[in-house]
């Protein structure tokens, strides 16, 4: 199996093999089966038809099977949670050393308020209520009975 990449609008094209299986792997992924994240380098991942999953945390360079067994992939969709300006952690067994990202200085604890602070409740108008226009009594017709 292969995914390729382009980074010259496709005058030519890359394989991106490492990790993913190059033997009897006949797999097909739909065009919304794949999608990449917002952080750098890019994290790619791609589900299949046959219910697997994969994810690239280098921008496509190497693969790790995520999940299996799931239901058909039809879309895939990357949400980066948290701080997205941190720095990607290497992969599991990867020879690059990435610094961790700074923790940011700790806050001072806030003092607490020696009044509670509380509003006055705002005055509500009331309501004045007009009398609905008074429709003139209907005339009541006088009846008779006749004795038969």
């Amino acid at each position: 199996m292969r995914v390729y990449r382009t980074r010259n609008g496709g005058k030519s094209w890359e394989p991106l093999t490492n990790g993913l299986p190059q033997k009897n792997a006949h797999e097909t992924v739909l065009r919304d089966a794949l999608t990449v994240d917002a952080l750098n380098p890019a994290g790619v991942y791609f589900g299949t038809r046959s219910g697997k999953l994969y994810a690239s945390p280098d921008g496509g360079a190497s693969w790790k099977l995520v999940s299996d067994g799931l239901p058909q992939v039809l879309c895939v969709r990357a949400a980066v949670i948290g701080d997205a300006g941190k720095v990607r952690a290497p992969a599991a067994g990867s020879k690059s050393a990435a610094k961790p990202a700074a923790k940011p200085a700790a806050k001072p604890a806030a003092k607490p308020p020696t009044k509670p602070a509380t509003k006055p409740a705002a005055k509500k108008k009331a309501a004045v209520k007009k009398p609905a226009p008074k429709k003139p009594a209907a005339k009541k017709k006088a009846v008779t009975k006749r004795a038969r």
